[in-house]
C-alpha cells in the first residue's frame, strides 16, 4: 500500500462488475475521484473495468460498457469496488458466478487489496 506514504502515487482502482449493476452506481463511484483527478491536475486514482468475461456487458437497455479485464487476467489493485444492485435473498440465477465468487474470494484472503461493496 504505497500510496498511503506517498500523496503522489497513483491508486489503482478495480471495479468487479456482478450483474445486475447500474450506470448510476458506476457514476456514483467514480465521478468523485475523476474530479479529484482534474483538481490534483495528475492521475491519483486510476480505474479498470473486470467482470467475469472480457466481453462487453450491458449496464442497462441501452448503454453498454467495454471491460478491461476478465476475473482470469484481472490486474493487481489497490482497492476493489464490488460493483451490484444485488440483495441478500436474490434467486440463485441472480447471484455471482461460481467463478468470480472465487475470484472475491482470492481477492480478499490472498492479496493486500482493500475491499469495497457498493
Amino acid at each position: 500500500m504505497l500510496y498511503l506514504n506517498n500523496p503522489e502515487a497513483t491508486i489503482n482502482i478495480g471495479i468487479y462488475l456482478a450483474q445486475p449493476c447500474s450506470m448510476l452506481l458506476l457514476a456514483a463511484m467514480e465521478a468523485p475521484m475523476k474530479q479529484a483527478n482534474e483538481i490534483l491536475g495528475y492521475e491519483r486514482y486510476r480505474f479498470c473495468y473486470i467482470a467475469d468475461t472480457q466481453d462487453e456487458i450491458n449496464i442497462s437497455r441501452r448503454v453498454s460498457l467495454q471491460v478491461d479485464y476478465s476475473i482470469q487476467e484481472a490486474p493487481a489493485v489497490d482497492i476493489l469496488f464490488v460493483a451490484s444492485e444485488q440483495w441478500p435473498g436474490s434467486s440463485e440465477s441472480q447471484r455471482v458466478p461460481l467463478a468470480g465468487r472465487k475470484f472475491l474470494q482470492h481477492m480478499a484472503t490472498h492479496t493486500s487489496t482493500l475491499m469495497v461493496g457498493v
